[in-house]
């Protein structure tokens, strides 16, 4: 049993439509963003 096991941070990279306007930047590379996720089992 891993009780530390229930949260994950993921930097993605869009890889289509970077012209388009409301594209994210981040850390300066258009397209790039972080997406986390939580998830409690029990």
């Amino acid at each position: 049993m891993n009780i530390f096991k229930f949260g994950r941070v993921d930097v993605i990279k869009r890889l289509n439509y970077l012209d388009n306007p409301g594209v994210p930047t981040l850390f300066g590379v258009r397209g790039m963003g972080i997406r986390l996720m939580v998830k409690f089992e029990f």
